[in-house]
């Protein structure tokens, strides 16, 4: 039994892009929702997890260098310890090139991909790609 599609999605486009898009779904034998989802569900999806704790600690330290700087320009202040300042820059440096590397520090997550290829049997490849010579009607 097949489920009952009740979601809808809308997506804004040139007419050109639709009729693209509508011309290589009847092309594959498709409705345009079978296409659009087909494709959709095949392309690797990397999920980056942690960067919104770095982007909100950068931003802090960015508060705290542009006050001290104010300070420092009124003549407020004239020496600063910066030592815990460069330990917070150089945690976030390692925590982001932890990240970056995909090394456990972030948790790069890119099995969408997998769980796609079988679900659609390798179809994307068929339908997905573009054609050689582009559709112009």
């Amino acid at each position: 039994m097949q489920k009952k599609k009740t979601a809808i999605i809308t997506a804004r486009m040139t007419p050109q892009t639709k009729a693209e898009i509508q011309h290589r779904a009847k092309q594959a034998g498709m409705t345009v929702t079978d296409y659009l989802v087909t494709c959709a569900l095949d392309k690797e999806i990397i999920q980056v997890n942690g960067l919104d704790e770095i982007l909100s600690e950068l931003k802090a330290q960015g508060r705290n260098l542009n006050q001290l700087t104010t300070l420092a320009n009124m003549g407020r202040i004239q020496f600063l310890r910066s030592d815990e300042l460069i330990d917070r820059y150089a945690d976030l440096y390692q925590r982001m090139t932890g990240i970056a590397r995909g090394d456990g520090s972030g948790d790069l997550h890119s099995g969408a991909k997998q769980e796609a290829n079988s679900r659609n049997d390798g179809r994307r490849d068929e339908v997905c790609s573009p054609e050689e010579e582009n559709y112009a009607g």
